[in-house]
């Protein structure tokens, strides 16, 4: 509880209030080392035990507080035996302390503890982007960033120097994956070779796992496509534009395989509205909900259950075929080549089945190729 924190004796109200709120550096590598930043990171502790510890308003409807506890912020252990952590996010969008951080923590050998910001238009805000060390810079690729940052076709490329803390925006030609986050970046033989991660393709369509492998010159600042898998992604959404109801309808399905029938009576004192929530919602076709990425007409074996509990995976003429239900519509990626009347066929059964299930028409939108 917040009033239990162990709080460092300079960690006092007036500091806690000076250095609240997230913010941006006013100039280049702006040292905003303090009391409560520090202890925040070193502590462990939440930004929202501490403003309730000081009794401060909500972030809600003010401005995000500041938090060491972040998604996407990269690590790297320096020659010098410094450990670098850079940016990253803290929560998601719906949260009231939501921030997509520019900054860096330092942490030396002996202890000492540094954090540095920066303006935005010269280190951007910066979440699942990768850090990779090559010739004593830090090479940091891609970011998911806000939505207004993203740049269809673009990756972002920062160079940050550990010798002055100097970051500077770079450039690069060949085309490269696009506007890349969450993947996985190695340095081989001189090179940056990129692998797995999403790209943000358009408003409309979002995100698209990134299937290929990317390779990085780092004296020239091109990129070098290494492979060209062939995949295919459809996405199924609703046409009114409604939000499917499939993860409710699972958990209606769940209900009544372990026979949960009187949801009312055990959430009882629950708001209704999470009450129906608990209860979720009955397919008005239970066996096409049941069979929907089991498809009728075409050949094929179940594969062992995804790691992804909201994927299932089978397999047709030995090419691996993904069933995933996404927050607003399901995605059907196959990853490899298939004849057109097997594709077809795949497609087809997927869409009949979701409009029986839901008793709305459904459309499809091709992602890849």
């Amino acid at each position: 509880m917040p009033d239990t924190l162990i709080l460092d004796a300079d960690v006092t109200p007036e500091a806690f209030r000076q250095w609240r709120d997230a913010r941006r550096g006013t100039r280049p590598a702006e040292n905003l080392t303090n009391p409560y930043w520090t202890w925040l990171i070193r502590s462990g502790e939440s930004a929202w035990a501490a403003n309730e510890h000081f009794g401060e308003p909500s972030s809600f409807g003010g401005h995000p507080a500041w938090s060491a506890e972040r998604f996407g912020q990269s690590t790297t252990l320096l020659p010098d035996g410094r450990t670098l952590l850079v940016a990253g996010e803290h929560e998601d969008y719906y949260d009231a302390d939501f921030f997509i951080y520019n900054d860096l923590f330092i942490h030396h050998p002996d202890g000492r503890l540094e954090i540095l910001g920066y303006p935005a238009e010269i280190f951007p805000p910066t979440d699942f982007h990768s850090a990779t060390l090559v010739d004593g810079k830090l090479v940091l690729i891609g970011n998911l960033g806000y939505p207004e940052q993203r740049a269809v076709g673009k990756t972002q490329i920062l160079v940050l120097d550990p010798a002055n803390w100097e970051v500077r925006w770079q450039e690069s030609t060949g085309g490269g994956p696009g506007w890349i986050h969450g993947h996985k970046a190695t340095a081989e033989g001189g090179f940056i070779v990129v692998r797995g991660g999403e790209v943000w393709t358009a408003a409309g369509a979002g995100l698209v796992e990134n299937f290929d492998d990317w390779r990085l010159h780092p004296n020239t600042w091109n990129w070098e496509r290494l492979t060209r898998r062939r995949v295919t992604v459809l996405e199924f959404l609703r046409e009114d534009g409604e939000p499917n109801r499939l993860f409710e309808m699972g958990t209606w399905l769940f209900n009544q395989r372990h026979k949960v029938s009187d949801v009312d009576d055990i959430m009882k004192d629950l708001d209704p509205a999470i009450k129906e929530e608990m209860a979720g919602v009955a397919p008005q076709d239970r066996d096409a909900f049941e069979r929907r990425f089991q498809p009728d007409e075409v050949e094929h074996r179940p594969l062992p259950k995804s790691e992804e509990h909201c994927e299932q995976h089978i397999e047709v003429n030995g090419v691996r075929v993904r069933y995933a239900d996404e927050m607003n519509s399901v995605r059907l990626t196959i990853e490899g080549e298939l004849p057109t009347a097997i594709v077809d066929l795949l497609r087809d059964d997927l869409r009949t089945k979701l409009e029986r299930i839901e008793g709305a028409n459904y459309e499809v939108r091709t992602l890849l190729p």
